[in-house]
Formats: C-alpha cells, structure tokens, sequence
C-alpha cells in the first residue's frame, strides 16, 4: 500500500517549510502455554540516521527501504531514513526534510495553512502544535482509501513521521504515541 498523490502534496509542504533503515527488535517473552494466545511482539523500529525511534506493539512490521514501490509517492529516496512494513499492509515512515529556516511556531502555523488548502484530503485534523511536535491526519481522495496520520517533529532538522493504511486514523495515531527522538550530543 503506497501512500499516493494525496500525500505528495503534504510532504512538499513539509520540503518547503523545513528548505537503510535499521530494525531493532524485542520480543515480548513466549507464552508458558501453547493454548495461551501469543502476544504481540514489541518492536523499536530505528532510522537509518538513528534519530528517531518509534516503538510498536500491536503489529509485526519488516523493513522496506529497499522496496521502491512502497516509497511514499512525493519524497525523494535519500530523505526517507524509515520505511516499515506490517502485515496488514500498514506503512511507517520517516521522512528527514533538513535543517529548520524558521522558528517552530511560525513553522507549524505555515504547515497547518498549507494542510487546510490541499484539495485532494478529506477529514483532516490537525492538533495543538507543542513546542517541537504538531500531530495531524486525513484521508486521501483515491479509489483505494488511505488514512494517514503523521507527527511533524520539528528538532534540530525537521521529520515528518506518518503511518498510512486503511485502518481508522485513531488506530494509525496509536502507531505513534511511542516516537522518541535522539540528538546528538
């Protein structure tokens, strides 16, 4: 599942304002039973750059950052640092957009303005942007309906992290409530 035009225009909007992946995984610990329903496994999913780290539980995902077409239609290669894979077909990724020209709060109120006047989403929600994060989500207008929801996290450099599926934009905000961000020191 690609994220597709729809998602272009977002993601050159986080090019604009902003102007190998590597899978660590722990698995929880098997059951004592076999009748015992299995857990789901624990995965801390790494950039390539180990900047940002998201942790997961509720699904399986496998790296894909050599598979080129899941590569989010839009974002030139070399920005994504993450491209994960579930089973169900859900995609995480991460995209580094560079060094920040702006202050964070004037960078968010410009993606939000920029959010609100794309024509091809429907349902988008944007949250209260913080000091260094602004969640938001939408729904993409394409004969297969794709949800997105994504974290702009606005740092030394400037990430956008999104799940994309066909599950409810709550269930793919939930993928991310686990994003860490590591600077240098």
């Amino acid at each position: 599942m690609k994220p597709t035009r729809f998602a272009a225009a977002v993601l050159t909007l986080f090019a604009l304002a902003a102007c190998g992946s590597q899978e660590n995984q722990t698995a929880a610990p098997p059951p004592a039973a076999a009748s015992e329903a299995a857990a789901p496994a624990v995965q801390t999913l790494t950039s390539r750059d180990n900047t940002v780290s998201i942790t997961v539980g509720s699904r399986n995902f496998t790296d894909q950052s050599a598979n080129t077409q899941l590569l989010p239609e839009g974002i030139p290669a070399e920005n994504i640092t993450l491209l994960q894979e579930a089973d169900d077909g859900t995609l995480l990724y991460v995209a580094d957009w560079g060094k920040a020209k702006s202050p964070s709060a004037q960078y968010f109120s410009q993606l939000k303005t920029g959010l609100e006047k794309i024509a091809d989403i429907d349902r988008l929600q944007i949250g209260a942007a913080t000091e260094n994060r602004m969640a938001y989500s939408f729904q993409g207008k394409t004969e297969n309906v794709l949800n997105e929801s994504c974290l702009a996290v606005y740092a030394d450099r400037i990430y956008s992290v999104c799940a994309v599926g066909t599950a409810d934009p709550a269930q793919l905000s939930d993928l991310l409530k686990e994003v860490k961000l590591t600077t240098a020191p």
